[in-house]
């Protein structure tokens, strides 16, 4: 179905909304009864208080130019994951035919992050040989504290058990094994 492009009200389902944006930062900054990563699961992309700060500071490092296309790059990544949010993110995922491979516009959060990690990365060095090795270490801290537990895991019986399926599977299949797991 994907390979003709899909329909403009399918592929917008999933988009950033303004407020959303604040999320790349930290999912603390998420209003808390809105925020469920089991439910939000394309608004759960961050960069954490650390990196953010650092990369506030590695674009300020940055000549005049290389900060203005860092930012503009920065901004059209966002303007992609408004989706149908804006009047003018929408005319682009509507008139932009690559784009009609693309579900959600929540997906093309990770556009995002090599050149975040590159500002972060200068704003680190622009700290000093004492701080950075603390600063880097707070900053996988911090992102660690937010992948736990920020996806919701299936229980371990999920891919053990075999379930109705499995049975029906398992008695059709008659001269074929159908194994609950490659493990097994």
């Amino acid at each position: 179905r994907r390979s003709g492009g899909m329909d403009l009200v399918e592929t917008l389902l999933y988009g950033y909304s303004f407020g959303d944006l604040v999320q790349w930062v930290s999912p603390v900054l998420a209003p808390l009864p809105a925020f469920d990563p089991a439910v939000n699961w394309w608004k759960c992309s961050y960069v954490g208080f650390v990196g953010f700060s650092a990369a506030l500071a590695g674009l300020c490092l940055l000549r005049r130019r290389r900060s203005m296309a860092a930012a503009a790059l920065l901004s059209g990544v966002a303007l992609l994951l408004l989706g149908g949010n804006t009047a003018v993110s929408r005319a682009l995922w509507a008139h932009f035919p690559p784009l009609s491979f693309v579900r959600y516009p929540g997906n093309l959060a990770y556009l995002a992050f090599p050149l975040l990690s590159l500002l972060a990365a200068a704003g680190f060095e622009k700290a000093g040989r004492a701080r950075r090795g603390v600063l880097v270490v707070l900053a996988a801290c911090e992102l660690s504290l937010y992948g736990w537990g920020a996806a919701p895991l299936a229980p371990r019986h999920l891919f053990t058990s075999a379930g109705p399926l499995v049975r029906e599977l398992q008695q059709r299949l008659v001269g074929t094994r159908y194994l609950l797991s490659p493990l097994a």
